[in-house]
């Protein structure tokens, strides 16, 4: 299990409107409380939580696929996983 890990939760990034505070990120992708820490990493031996500190109320994209060079936040490494396919604009029917 440990050459499959970090776990790819998904391949789009996690934009989640935060308050402030301190949160601990998820590097190993095992958190059912995804993308934040619930103590799964303790399964792992190389993974711990990422500590992030947000100062204000904003918006923020988690990395959700855990191969950012920017962990926590997307750099948009997921386009070059397997399995990604790009999101597409639906287009809303006319009244």
């Amino acid at each position: 299990m440990m050459e499959d890990l970090p776990k790819i939760r998904g391949l789009h990034s996690l934009r989640m409107l935060m308050e402030p505070g301190e949160y601990y990120y998820c590097r190993c992708g095992l958190s059912q409380n995804n993308p934040f820490c619930d103590g799964s990493h303790t399964k792992t031996e190389r993974f711990t939580p990422l500590p992030v500190k947000i100062r204000m109320k904003q918006e923020v994209k988690w990395c959700d696929c855990r191969h950012s060079k920017t962990l926590p936040f997307c750099d948009h490494s997921h386009r070059e996983l397997p399995g990604y396919v790009p999101k597409t604009t639906h287009e809303q029917p006319e009244e």
